[in-house]
């Protein structure tokens, strides 16, 4: 028998039920990848861009706060934990690693 596999982190597909929290009026451009939507919360009237990549981590949160933005192909990665808060703007190709 061969060596089981181990499987990725997820395909990044936006799944708006599987989130922690998704809030009201979040906009979520195509081609956003989302890996580990379970750990992200997000608050309402939140933005987020083309090609932006929200990687969570199996532990640990990543909260975007009310009235916030994250411009086009940015990242961020929250193994440490990731807390944004309310009405912050964070601009296209920013990279934000915990």
């Amino acid at each position: 028998m061969p060596a089981r596999q181990h499987g990725s982190h997820g395909d990044g597909r936006v799944r708006r039920k599987c989130f922690g929290r998704l809030g009201r009026n979040v906009i979520i451009e195509r081609g956003a990848m989302v890996f580990h939507p379970e750990n992200i919360k997000v608050g309402n009237n939140v933005y987020i861009g083309h090609y932006v990549i929200l990687k969570a981590y199996h532990r640990n949160l990543m909260e975007i706060g009310d009235g916030s933005w994250i411009g086009q192909m940015a990242f961020l990665h929250s193994a440490g934990g990731i807390k944004i808060g309310e009405n912050v703007g964070i601009g296209p190709g920013v990279i934000v690693l915990t």
